[in-house]
């Protein structure tokens, strides 16, 4: 997943890096897109567990990119590895994992 850089987005206005609650926003949504490939039925239900991010670097730049892989699923959970890249750099920002639960339609 692609963001781009928004105003709004700046956790720090005097260096523009971006806010880590942003960067820990996207991981979590590239991780639930990443568990949501695995239902079976709109009527399934998805929600975050755990999530939890190391940030590595401070996002300073145009856009940030993010990505999702499912590396475990169970009946009732799923377990991503996440990880965000300053897009201009391709430098690695944060890495984390996420854990979702699972509540699959009988």
């Amino acid at each position: 997943m692609r963001f781009p850089l928004r105003p709004e987005l700046i956790g720090n206005v005097l260096s523009g890096h971006w806010h880590g609650g942003v960067i820990a926003t996207a991981l979590d949504a590239a991780g639930g897109m990443a568990a949501a490939s695995l239902l079976t039925s709109v009527e399934d239900k998805l929600a975050t567990l755990d999530i939890r991010v190391d940030y590595l670097k401070p996002n300073k730049g145009e856009g940030l990119i993010v990505t999702g892989v499912v590396i475990r699923a169970g009946k009732s959970s799923i377990v991503t590895n996440l990880q965000a890249f300053n897009e201009e750099s391709e430098e690695l920002i944060a890495d984390g994992r996420a854990v979702f639960s699972v509540r699959r339609k009988e």
